[in-house]
């Protein structure tokens, strides 16, 4: 088990911001730098986009180190991705007072990880020629 916590610490930790900023009421939200960004147009959708392409990238990099096939790695952090973009939807939807859940969201969400796993792609590519 500590193992599994050794190797995936960081995509572990990135699961908690994710749900800090997708399941915390609007209220709670920093609102001083936030409120400035938030009149960017879409910035909701940019944050998405972040948050889930950093979560599909740390996914891919930690799993491949236990795997080595790219394949079943790039498939597993995709699943995994889709299923937490969709459940933080549905609870915001559900059960978050102030919160929708937004198929657009959804949409960003999933844009969002396959550019991460693109990234991730790229990044385990030339670690492995530096090897």
């Amino acid at each position: 088990m500590f193992l599994f916590f050794k190797r995936y610490w960081a995509a572990l930790l990135w699961t908690g911001v994710i749900a800090w900023v997708c399941f915390s009421p609007p209220g709670d939200i920093p609102s001083g730098l936030f409120a400035i960004l938030s009149k960017i147009p879409y910035f909701d959708k940019i944050v998405h986009f972040s948050i889930f392409g950093i979560y599909s990238f740390l996914l891919a990099v930690c799993r491949y180190r236990d795997y080595s096939s790219l394949l079943y790695t790039l498939v597993y952090s995709f699943l995994l991705s889709f299923c937490y973009a969709a459940l933080t939807e549905i609870v915001q939807w559900k059960f978050i007072t102030g919160r929708t859940g937004d198929p657009a969201d959804l949409a960003a969400d999933l844009i969002g990880a396959c550019c991460g796993l693109i990234a991730a792609v790229m990044f385990i590519r030339r670690r492995k020629r530096k090897a």
